[in-house]
């Protein structure tokens, strides 16, 4: 969201993108995330070991590292795959394409994958990095507590992540649109 308001020309106020049209652009960020944060929280639990083994959490390093490849993958994947997904799906919800239509757009759409991977993606390189620092902070805080014994000690996990995911949400939607641009 912070990336399309910051493409907004200076002598214009942004706006957010709601509705319908701001579902499908939102979701395409949002799966993204989803797929890059799924196998990076699988690795860093050890694979198949996941919590069963009392494993310890993750150094700085590492997590430095994963923050890096979210931050790279994460334009060429939003670019490449989701967003032009997004938009085909968009395009066949309001007519633009029928579904007759929709087994050759997502042929184009996968063929064209890696050229729109870095031509699209590109600029959400930017945003990407902050996406990166705030998922390292949050993905290693996360780990800390996971790796901790206790009877609770999993309540306080789910409790922290969703907080987390609360507090990145309400500052999306509720941060003015011309900071989110200036950020974006």
């Amino acid at each position: 969201m912070a990336n399309l308001l910051g493409r907004t020309p200076g002598f214009l106020d942004p706006t957010r993108v709601g509705g319908v049209d701001g579902f499908f652009v939102y979701a395409a960020g949002a799966a993204t995330g989803v797929v890059l944060a799924a196998p990076i929280g699988y690795w860093a639990h050890g694979g198949r070991e996941l919590l069963t083994t009392g494993r310890r959490s993750l150094g700085l390093p590492q997590w430095l590292l994963f923050g890096a490849s979210y931050a790279v993958f994460f334009p060429l994947l939003v670019g490449g795959f989701f967003l032009p997904f997004a938009l085909l799906l968009f395009s066949l919800y309001t007519g633009v394409i029928k579904p007759a239509g929709l087994f050759y757009a997502t042929a184009d759409t996968i063929m064209l994958s890696p050229l729109r991977g870095l031509a699209t993606g590109a600029p959400f390189l930017f945003s990407a990095m902050w996406a990166g620092l705030l998922f390292v902070i949050g993905a290693a805080l996360i780990d800390r507590l996971s790796a901790a014994k206790g009877p609770g000690s999993i309540t306080v996990v789910w409790t922290a992540s969703l907080a987390l995911a609360g507090v990145v949400v309400a500052a999306a939607a509720f941060t003015p649109a011309a900071l989110l641009a200036r950020l974006g």
